[in-house]
Parts: structure tokens; C-alpha cells; sequence
């Protein structure tokens, strides 16, 4: 009897349960995820505010509706290989609109999502003015995502965003509520010393990851650093999509300065052409002429 595949969300399962910290770099489009997963690592993540700025290019205050998010995403995880794990905001609703947000997410292939306990109207939690969901209605949102979900291992994370609005202590109580409500794993955003830091996984009675990004408030740590601490799986969301605006912005500088395009080493075009799927459309087309020949 065939063992049937893996699905993408029991792969990153085995990610983070394996012995060493899960690594997680965070992409915004498909040719940063396929770099991603061409650079050899195991999983990738894709950041709500950064992909919302790309398409529809807003920014991240609950604007793009659910349905503008999965065609992207869809678009993304076609012919990726490596799970993708992704920012499922506060669920774009009711506890319907999680269910219905699941079903796509689960259809298109993605391997996971976190979901966040902010109130409406949500914003990136790197922005002022943030409120708080209740303990209630966030619980009732995971148990929506829970019940939806027909995947036994598509991920569901709980983002806590308590920690600068109501302390440490009710955002572990949180994650406690959130655990039990089906919660696969926390994550706590916004944490504020390095103490916390040590402290977290202690107090937490079930997995806990964590991002990482020198931008953020929470601190910049070593993976080994993390890893000894008890975090499962460290997320870097802006690995990829503030580089790429360095990049653009200094290409740009040069261009004004010089009157030319910057040159570039990488990619040469087979290798573009490589990245976006050039030969695999021209080996159907080429298929499709050697079906169509003996019927002409």
C-alpha cells in the first residue's frame, strides 16, 4: 500500500518538532519565496503588512480584504515545494469569515497561519493605536479556525499582542486560553527585555516561536541563543523585503547619478528565466505539440 505525501502543513509540523531551532526566513512575493526555497531552507513566512504593500499596495490597517489576500497567496504558493507559513491577521471577521479564510488557505495549499488577538480595526502591530480583542472573542476566533480547518495538521498559531497594552502576566494567561482552545503554538509580539525573553518558554505550557527582525521590539537574538531558551522556530519577516528595498532605492540613486541603469552580476537571463518558470512552460508547450502531432 502507498503511503500517501505529505501535506505541507504535517511538513512543518516535523519542522517544529525536529531537535534544532526551525528557521523561517519571511518573503512578499513568489520569486522572493522561490529564492527562498532555492537558498535550501525548509519553510518559509509571508508578513501581512509587507505583502499587503505590495498588493493591493496599502498599508497594514485591515484594508485588503480576504479574498485580495488568497489570490495572491495562491499565485505565491503555486510550484513552491517548501511550506509556507503566513499572516492570517485577525481573521478578516466573524468566526464565519475565519472558517471561509481557512478553507482558502487550505485549498491553495498553505501550510499554516498565526492569528492575532487584536480588536477592530486592527492595524500592524508596529503601529500606535492598537487595541485589544477580549480573551473571549479571541478564543472563540481560534476555536473558528480550529473546527474549520480539514487538515488535521494545518498550522494554527496564536499571536499574542497583550505585553505593551496589559503586561506579561495576562498576555501568559492568553496563551494559556489559547492553547487549550486548539492552539497548535503562541507567539508573543512586542516582547520588551531579553528577561522576557528567558522567561517565555518557562512559563508557557506549550510550543513557542518567535520573530526576529532589527527593526522590531522585541530583541534580536542568536538562533543559538533562542534556540537554548526553548523557542521552537524563529521567524525572520523582513528578511528579504527591506533588502529589496535598499537594493531598488540604490539602483535607482545610481541611475540618477550616472544618467544609466545600475549593471548587475545576478541573475543572468537563463537564471531569471529559470526563477519565473520559463523552461517548465516551454516543456508543456512542447508536450502539447507532440500530443497534437498524430492528430493532424
Amino acid at each position: 500500500m502507498t503511503t500517501p505525501p505529505k501535506t505541507q502543513g504535517r511538513v512543518l509540523r516535523d519542522l517544529l518538532e525536529a531537535p534544532e531551532l526551525g528557521i523561517l526566513p519571511g518573503g512578499f512575493d513568489p520569486l522572493s519565496v522561490r529564492l527562498i526555497q532555492q537558498a535550501g531552507f525548509s519553510a518559509a513566512y509571508l508578513s501581512g503588512s509587507m505583502t499587503a504593500s505590495i498588493y493591493p499596495g496599502v498599508p497594514d490597517f485591515g484594508i485588503r480584504t480576504s479574498t485580495e489576500y488568497v489570490a495572491m497567496l495562491e499565485g505565491i504558493v503555486s510550484g513552491l515545494e517548501i511550506p509556507l507559513l503566513i499572516d492570517g491577521e485577525a481573521g478578516f471577521g466573524s468566526t464565519h469569515a475565519i472558517r471561509r479564510f481557512v478553507r482558502d488557505l487550505e485549498r491553495i495549499g498553505v501550510a499554516g497561519m498565526h492569528l492575532e488577538d487584536q480588536g477592530y480595526p486592527r492595524r500592524c502591530t508596529e503601529f500606535s493605536g492598537k487595541v485589544l480583542a477580549s480573551t473571549q472573542e479571541h478564543t472563540e476566533r481560534i476555536c473558528a479556525a480550529v473546527e474549520a480547518r480539514q487538515d488535521p495538521d494545518f498550522l494554527i498559531l496564536a499571536r499574542i499582542e497583550a505585553i505593551g497594552i496589559a503586561g506579561l502576566d495576562e498576555a501568559i494567561n492568553r496563551a494559556a486560553a489559547y492553547l487549550r482552545a486548539g492552539a497548535d503554538m503562541v507567539y508573543f509580539e512586542g516582547v520588551e527585555s531579553e528577561e522576557q525573553m528567558q522567561a517565555i518558554p518557562e512559563l508557557v505550557d506549550g510550543p513557542v516561536i518567535t520573530f526576529q527582525a532589527p527593526v522590531i521590539k522585541t530583541p534580536y537574538m542568536a538562533p543559538e541563543a533562542l534556540q537554548s531558551m526553548g523557542y521552537r522556530l524563529a521567524v525572520y519577516p523582513a528578511a528579504t523585503y527591506f533588502p529589496m528595498l535598499e537594493a531598488m532605492r540604490d539602483a535607482l540613486d545610481h541611475f540618477v547619478a550616472t544618467g544609466m541603469p545600475k549593471p548587475w552580476t545576478w541573475p543572468s537571463l537563463d537564471e531569471w528565466q529559470e526563477l519565473t518558470g520559463v523552461p517548465d512552460a516551454l516543456e508543456f508547450e512542447q508536450r502539447v505539440a507532440e500530443r497534437a502531432a498524430p492528430t493532424l
